[in-house]
């Protein structure tokens, strides 16, 4: 019998420019287009990620910074 590798799940976390800090709390996902659930700052991938244009009272999506790729500014992550 052939075992598959465990799922792995991404996070993702909503951090302020303009205070430095991490938002607690809060996710900056609107959607997702799999493995998500609403209010989560997880997401099963693989999966397309699509960010919130605004996290009040924090301001405006600006980018993601991932782990080992280049920043970018589209609102949408794959």
């Amino acid at each position: 019998m052939r075992r598959l590798p465990p799922a792995t799940t991404d996070s993702v976390i909503a951090y302020s420019l303009n205070d430095y800090m991490v938002i607690a709390g809060s996710t900056p996902i609107a959607s997702a287009s799999s493995g998500w659930t609403a209010g989560s700052t997880s997401v099963t991938p693989p999966a397309t990620i699509e960010a919130l244009p605004k996290l009040p009272p924090y301001g405006e999506f600006k980018g993601w910074d991932v782990l080992f790729k280049p920043y970018t500014t589209d609102s949408s992550l794959l």
